[in-house]
């Protein structure tokens, strides 16, 4: 009785490999689509926690779908957990993480936004 998430095969793979293979797509786009994602998740009260290229997919129509929501936190779960709880390595992408994410803070919507750009 574990919940599971069912999502169709995006066979265009991640931003970051798509964007090299497809030099000519519409960058904007893919940038909106990822917005209207977080706007979405945050709208729900969902931190995603580990934005990046590797976790946007790109569908058959060239629009980014935000994925691996392993860190993601429901907001009122997240008041009760830290980016890196005492004792423990960081967990997520340190490339792409809020100063505040990298010093134990609370995964927060600015997070997302951070990680963003």
């Amino acid at each position: 009785d574990r919940p599971f998430i069912v999502m169709p095969y995006l066979k265009n793979g991640n931003a970051r490999d798509y964007v090299q293979s497809h030099p000519d797509c519409d960058l904007l786009r893919i940038v909106y689509h990822i917005v209207l994602g977080l706007v979405y998740l945050h709208s729900r009260k969902v931190v995603h926690g580990d934005l990046k290229a590797l976790n946007v997919l790109i569908d058959d129509n060239g629009r980014a779908v935000l994925c691996d929501f392993g860190l993601s936190r429901i907001k009122a779960d997240a008041t009760s957990r830290t980016a890196r709880p005492v004792g423990e390595s960081i967990v997520g992408s340190r490339n792409w993480m809020a100063p505040e994410q990298l010093l134990g803070g609370l995964l927060k919507k600015p997070c997302d936004i951070y990680a963003l750009g």
